[in-house]
């Protein structure tokens, strides 16, 4: 029987056949459902999507059909995937079933099951009629894991974005995929008695190491306001994971204006041929291999050298699925946390890191606008708060404990006021934690920062006297 809560939504129903959405129409209003709007091209399903989703109307779910592709510029299922991935990515909510003519075996089955669609509806060898009663089953009932594991596997001789690089393009040494996420491998002393929960511990071949598994960790990292320090904490925060031995990428945001392309040198700096990753996603669809700009071992994709228009959240949706290949990675969003990219970025994260100073007016300021917004993005819990700047005589009238509790976010740590090392830093072409000073007074800060993303055991191997993490390569 149908729920109370089914007929008071609404459906979509996408397909190029006029003949097939009134009879797909037909047979869930039969049911009892409610068809909102039917769609017959690839553009307009987003569009119907925000057109309803800014009326207030409750969009339960899609019924579409793969051959929706072919209404699409490049008539390519490749496009479909990547349509339903952002749908996926911006209304997690809304159920999608689709129904395929793939067979078992086909990539585009496989990509559907990655993204974590688990309504799908395949035609069949048979070619049998398709039943009004199969597709209500399939739309309110999902595929079984085992089913879906079956899915999974796809045949590597199918065609298949043949205009993409290979993955992983930027990384040399072993990774293991899950999800179109990685996890790589580093070892510790085996002389230590306790493990990580969750981690994967094997022997190693070494006498003295066994290898734990690092899972892939997505920061955002905000600006409460203007200079609070996210890009201070990214740059610094990423050389300390490279310095020991972990893979790290960094993404500068839609910044205006740019900061990364002068932080790592500017024109001097650049590698031969580089195009910034909004050019290459709009030139070519996908990311260059061979023009990555890598230094001291952190993978970066700045913005460019000048101010570009925003990237869509369909733009970033593409990027963090060709850089979330790295083990950790950073999205500097500064304080520009309102952008399409932004909330993708903040979607996809599996943390937000809050910088913000002990300033009490930009404190009440800007967190009466940023927490609505991340609740909005349903991602309120997955935010913490790290103070900047912080100076003791702070603690005279608001401490973290303070900050916590009338935020209802944790504070979880508090980086000292080292406005005197940066520009000594930078004068010498260092960063801050390259500076003497500067790596005694961020160690802890880094240490506890650390510990959220990497499993204790690593971050306790970074002091361990003549100890080193050794990727395993190929």
């Amino acid at each position: 029987m149908i729920t109370d809560h089914e007929k008071q939504t609404h459906l979509l129903v996408a397909s190029p056949s006029t003949l097939f959405r009134e009879e797909i129409k037909r047979i869930f209003e039969k049911s009892g459902y409610s068809t909102a709007d039917l769609i017959d091209s690839l553009g307009g399903l987003t569009e119907a999507l925000d057109r309803l989703n800014e009326k207030g109307a409750a969009v339960e779910g899609i019924i579409l059909a793969s051959d929706l592709a072919y209404t699409g510029p490049d008539n390519k299922l490749e496009s479909l995937a990547d349509q339903l991935r952002m749908i996926k990515s911006r209304f997690p909510a809304v159920r999608m079933l689709v129904l395929s003519k793939e067979t078992v075996g086909h990539p585009f089955l496989s990509e559907l099951v990655e993204m974590g669609i688990r309504h799908i509806l395949l035609r069949g060898t048979n070619r049998q009629p398709l039943q009004a009663a199969d597709l209500i089953t399939a739309y309110r009932q999902p595929l079984t894991e085992s089913e879906l594991e079956i899915l999974r596997h796809f045949d590597p001789t199918v065609r298949w974005r043949e205009s993409e690089p290979e993955r992983p393009p930027f990384l040399s040494f072993g990774l293991h995929t899950a999800k179109n996420r990685q996890q790589v491998e580093v070892a510790v002393s085996r002389d230590e008695s306790k493990e990580s929960p969750g981690c994967s511990v094997g022997a190693g071949s070494g006498g003295g190491s066994k290898y734990l598994s690092v899972p892939a960790r997505m920061i955002s990292v905000i600006s409460l306001h203007p200079q609070a320090g996210a890009t201070f904490l990214t740059d610094n925060f990423s050389f300390y994971l490279a310095e020991n031995q972990i893979p790290v990428a960094v993404i500068e945001s839609s910044a205006d204006p740019p900061i990364w392309y002068d932080l790592l040198d500017g024109d001097a700096g650049a590698p031969h041929g580089w195009i910034s990753w909004l050019e290459q996603l709009r030139d070519k669809g996908h990311l260059q291999k061979g023009i990555e700009w890598k230094r001291d071992d952190v993978h970066c994709f700045p913005q460019g050298k000048h101010s570009t228009p925003e990237a869509s959240a369909e733009e970033a949706v593409k990027l963090f699925y060709f850089t979330k290949q790295f083990p950790v990675l950073f999205a500097d969003l500064s304080n520009n946390w309102e952008s399409p990219m932004a909330e993708e970025s903040i979607r996809q994260s599996d943390e937000i890191w809050i910088v913000m100073t002990g300033d009490p007016i930009q404190m009440n300021n800007r967190l009466s606008r940023l927490i609505p917004f991340i609740e909005r993005l349903n991602s309120r819990k997955k935010a913490v708060l790290i103070g900047n700047k912080w100076d003791s005589a702070l603690d005279e009238y608001i401490t973290p404990e303070i900050v916590s509790e009338r935020t209802g976010i944790e504070f979880v740590t508090a980086i000292q006021d080292l406005s005197h090392i940066p520009l000594m830093a930078l004068w010498e072409g260092k960063k801050t934690i390259q500076t003497a000073v500067g790596k005694s007074m961020l160690r802890r800060p880094f240490q506890i920062l650390a510990k959220r993303i990497l499993p204790p055991l690593v971050v306790d191997e970074f002091t361990r006297k003549n100890q080193r993490f050794l990727i395993i390569g190929n």
